[in-house]
């Protein structure tokens, strides 16, 4: 949040509009991350080798095979197909979820424990 211009003091709208921005930065971020690794998991898990007859030797022998196999093939674009989309929509996911906890939490003030425990699965 360093980077992110800095709420007034009071003013509840501006420091939501920050929150949210900084969760859908953070939620994108995360996304571009991870996307390959969930390519190469969905690859292998419907990786039945070339025919699904019994003893078929399968396409992959692990991710590290995957990786270079999918990136020989397709380049770096053959890791991340669908990224584009998927952050756009994960940015707004994100934002909101994040955003809405960051602003919305302090105002609620747990009183005992159920309640604590409830706003911080919140």
């Amino acid at each position: 949040k360093p980077y992110l211009p800095k709420p007034k003091k009071g003013d509840f709208w501006q420091g939501l509009a920050v929150n949210c921005l900084a969760g859908g930065i953070a939620g994108s971020f995360s996304m571009v991350c991870t996307y390959p690794i969930d390519v190469v998991r969905t690859l292998m898990a419907v990786d039945l080798g070339s025919s699904m007859a019994k003893g078929a030797p399968r396409e992959y022998n692990g991710m590290v095979d995957c990786y270079r196999k999918l990136y020989a093939e397709r380049g770096w674009r053959g890791l991340t197909p669908g990224l584009g989309t998927s952050v756009v929509c994960y940015f707004w996911y994100r934002g909101i979820i994040l955003g809405l906890n960051d602003s919305v939490r302090p105002l609620v003030q747990p009183v005992g424990f159920a309640q604590e425990w409830a706003t911080s699965y919140a």
